[in-house]
């Protein structure tokens, strides 16, 4: 499926809501990575394996996983199994957002209710099949049975969550960076000049990101880049050098080493697969 493309000024980077079907292990979701939408992932069967804030978990059929935004994480899916995975922006459930956004979750795995399970999975493949990205408010038709899915994950979640109150910096630096850089990817930005920004001394603030990710701030920030840019050509119709510049390379060239280097093919050559 193809997607008209909107116009900048509407930020059409932003999911509003996206679901995935994954019987396979994505490249792009055994790397760490991050994002700025609440992350569901149901396991249909089989176990997973999953890192979030550098602390892993395993999940097993029946379960499911909650990730917060900005949240650093990856996943493997073990073999023969299988999972189903909702993105969905924050203004998207509101008042969800609204009662956890300052907490950190203790126990990211929570047990969904079989009848639960059974209607989002059904009903997510009767609607969507594999793969389906809304990047604007979806059609009619879609979006009471989107706010059912979306509503009766966010439900689940609460009968058994447990919180802990983010109060101090320290907690939080790492995903007030990763913050920084989905909020600003676009532009030409740099751990110093976030530093500078928000007080940090910069030499102990890059110490602790490069231990976080194991690599350095300007890495990952292409890393993200490229995944913006993967996700626009797939999805739209936008000729690369609009992509390019939209997803914060200064150039053409830039951009074609990126895709080379991570993806080993060029932009037209994965747009056309």
């Amino acid at each position: 499926m193809k997607y008209i493309a909107f116009p900048q000024e509407e930020k059409n980077r932003n999911i509003l809501f996206s679901y995935y079907n994954y019987d396979y292990n994505s490249p792009a979701c055994e790397k760490i990575h991050f994002h700025k939408y609440y992350e569901f992932i149901i396991i249909e069967h089989g176990t997973m394996e999953i890192f979030i804030d550098g602390v892993s978990y395993v999940a097993k059929d029946g379960e499911c996983v909650i990730i917060q935004p900005y949240q650093a994480h990856s996943f493997h899916l073990n073999e023969n199994s299988k999972n189903l995975t909702y993105n969905f922006l924050k203004n998207y459930a509101s008042s969800f957002d609204a009662f956890n956004s300052q907490k950190r979750i203790l126990k990211p795995i929570f047990t969904i209710s079989s009848i639960t399970s059974e209607f989002i999975i059904n009903k997510s493949k009767e609607l969507f099949g594999r793969k389906q990205v809304f990047r604007s408010p979806p059609d009619k038709k879609y979006e009471t049975d989107i706010k059912a899915i979306t509503y009766s994950l966010c439900s689940e979640f609460l009968k058994s969550a447990e919180f802990t109150s983010v109060n101090t910096k320290s907690q939080n630096i790492i995903m007030e960076v990763i913050e920084y850089i989905c909020d600003n990817f676009e532009q030409n930005i740099s751990l110093k000049e976030f530093a500078l920004k928000h007080n940090y001394n910069y030499q102990y603030l890059s110490r602790r990101f490069n231990t976080f990710f194991d690599t350095g701030f300007k890495e990952v920030l292409n890393r993200y880049r490229i995944e913006q840019a993967i996700s626009y050509l797939e999805e739209t119709d936008l000729p690369i050098s609009s992509i390019a510049f939209a997803s914060g390379f200064q150039s053409i060239r830039s951009f074609n080493d990126a895709c080379l280097k991570y993806y080993n093919k060029t932009p037209s050559k994965i747009r056309k697969k």
